[in-house]
């Protein structure tokens, strides 16, 4: 770096942190001559550095006068509020009593105050402070904001980060501190991002209703956004202190060379994260404070690994966390329903909620700061959506033709035990019966599975033998025979095998589901993984609240069932992968199963 490169923190530390040249000096490192040189070339040239101070310190001192104002103005009006007995607003005495530190400086000025505006009965700081105190007697609950956003309002730290549900409250209370800052001379400016056009509008109308109760006056301005035809700036200028909130869409380019505080609200749905960063942060170069709000967008971007940093402590942020559960519980369905609601309505609401979201991913980013990576899923919703088909589920009774196969997931505790009943017609496998059997006596558990193994049509079973299914399956086979009814022990190995078996089915559209959301929500959940010693392993996604993929595993054994069953020989082939529902002419085996020996080697490398 060129010694020159440190003039202008030179100016800065001069005109604006009041230090001597000596302390400049030290700080940045170079000769106080220097200094004192780059400082008498400034005022040659017309950027005296003295005079620059001098402004600056009248500035201050004519703010600190506006400061004192609004504090008397305020408090006079919350004291004619008491006398006249009416309900005082609980926003104005937070805001007052926030403002008791910027009097402190206040002080310092009270000389040229009452030069120029001499109160009457009182009016000093020290009466400020006292009548904060009355007021601190006056019971007065908060009907503005809920208790995780009183905890987020009352967080100073210079940078906070939220993973926070949908609709809870959380632009709604960031208005308020944002206006708050602003009246208060805290910060020169706000510079407020979303995601969108509408969200930025719906922020500062935010700001314009906060603004009102604090009865300060306050200019709206829409301007087109430069390089943007439909994009817009809102800006909100108050006018006492001329202090301004700025909102925008996500757009880099408006934060260069900007100064101030910075919120970039649903940070992981902007366009670009990433960008957006880099032209935000040094916003805040100069201690302004930074807020990031965001619900998930995936595991993939910036705002995660923020979350996460914050969680691990990487980032000394300060890190706030309200999934809709704990909105709830502090009142948010209370809000919403007008009234006190009871903790069963409560629950009833967080259910009726997530049943209407209709998609657990969705329920679980959207609502739950849980991130869910699409892209880690093993069977996408794209897939299913490819194979699901309506009409197909029919009572084993009133199925004819092709053979009947079975796959059979014991639950343990509170795990369903699963039986999937699936149809070979042709090269197509179509579910016919998927019963799901939750704390259900063992005794009863066999009698159904044994209604269906008797069905003279089925023609192999596949049954978890694993732990507790090892009794139910070894009975089955004493009953029905070892051809009829395969034990299968679970292994890394045999997990493997079948799961990419029938990703495989479902993928050339040979396994045909029905479109229920629990089957869906249940074959999407698998995740695969790989470990540290190369070992690929199947997990559950954050949506294990409903089950460990029970009904994954039985319809991979269902499907597994079909291609030991030795029907018909196994077929390998070379040939380009193509729908086989697409290419009815193309002739394989209901036993056949993809890549055989290097199919399954391949999976285990790629």
């Amino acid at each position: 770096m060129a010694k020159t490169d440190l003039l202008p923190l030179a100016e800065h530390l001069y005109v604006n942190e009041q230090c001597s040249l000596a302390e400049i000096a030290k700080r940045l490192d170079v000769a106080e001559r220097t200094i004192r040189n780059w400082k008498d070339k400034a005022r040659r040239e017309g950027g005296d550095w003295e005079l620059k101070r001098q402004n600056l310190l009248a500035s201050r001192q004519s703010f600190h006068e506006e400061l004192y104002y609004l504090a008397r103005d305020i408090a006079s009006s919350i004291r004619e509020d008491i006398k006249a007995k009416r309900e005082v607003s609980p926003s104005r005495m937070n805001f007052l009593a926030r403002l008791l530190p910027q009097l402190v400086h206040v002080k310092e000025y009270e000389a040229v105050a009452r030069e120029k505006d001499a109160p009457s009965g009182g009016g000093k700081p020290e009466d400020v402070v006292e009548l904060i105190r009355g007021f601190s007697l006056v019971p007065a609950p908060d009907p503005y904001f809920l208790g995780y956003q009183r905890r987020w309002l009352a967080d100073r730290s210079r940078v906070k980060i939220w993973e926070k549900s949908r609709r809870i409250g959380a632009t709604y209370v960031q208005a308020y501190e944002d206006v708050e800052d602003c009246i208060a001379g805290a910060v020169p400016s706000v510079w407020f991002s979303s995601a969108d056009d509408s969200a930025a509008r719906e922020y500062v109308q935010y700001c314009q209703k906060w603004a009102g109760l604090f009865k300060v006056a306050a200019d709206y301005l829409e301007v087109p956004l430069f390089d943007e035809r439909d994009a817009k700036v809102y800006s909100v200028t108050f006018k006492h202190n001329k202090t301004r909130i700025n909102a925008l869409s996500s757009n880099p380019k408006a934060f260069r060379s900007k100064g101030g505080k910075v919120v970039l609200d649903e940070f992981a749905f902007h366009d670009d994260p990433d960008a957006m960063w880099k032209a935000a942060r040094p916003c805040i170069t100069w201690g302004y404070p930074m807020r990031i709000l965001s619900t998930y967008n995936g595991r993939q971007g910036r705002y995660y690994r923020f979350v996460e940093d914050a969680k691990k402590g990487k980032l000394d942020w300060s890190l706030h966390s309200t999934p809709i559960d704990l909105a709830v519980s502090e009142g948010l369905a209370d809000r919403i329903a007008g009234r006190s609601l009871t903790e069963t309505e409560r629950r009833a609401w967080l259910e009726q909620e997530r049943a209407d979201t209709g998609d657990e991913e969705a329920w679980l980013q959207e609502y739950c700061c849980i991130p869910v990576d699409e892209a880690a899923a093993f069977l996408t919703y794209e897939m299913l959506a490819a194979v699901e088909r309506e009409g197909i589920l029919a009572p084993l009774s009133e199925v004819s033709g092709g053979e009947l196969y079975a796959g059979v997931d014991i639950g343990r505790k509170k795990d369903l035990t699963v039986i999937w009943v699936i149809q070979a017609v042709g090269p197509v496998r179509i579910t016919r019966q998927v019963t799901g059997l939750s704390r259900m006596a063992f005794s009863d558990q066999r009698r159904i599975l044994f209604d269906v193994l008797s069905h003279p049509r089925m023609r192999r079973a596949c049954v978890d033998a694993t732990g507790l299914g090892m009794q139910l399956a070894e009975e089955a086979q004493a009953r029905f025979g070892k051809s009829r009814v395969e034990a299968v022990t679970f292994t890394a190995r045999l997990k493997e095998d079948i799961a990419y078996g029938l990703r495989g089915s479902i993928e050339d559209r040979a396994f045909l589901i029905p479109p229920d959301n629990e089957i869906r929500e249940d074959l999407h959940s698998v995740r695969k993984s790989t470990t540290a010693a190369g070992n690929i392993r199947f997990d559950v996604a954050a949506s294990e609240a409903r089950g460990h993929a029970d009904r994954f595993w039985a319809a991979a054994l269902a499907n597994h069932a079909v291609g030991t069953s030795g029907s018909m020989p196994t077929v390998v082939t070379a040939a380009p992968k193509r729908s086989i529902v697409d290419d009815p002419t193309r002739e394989i085996a209901p036993g056949s199963r993809r890549g055989g020996f290097l199919g399954s080697l391949a999976r285990r490398f790629f």
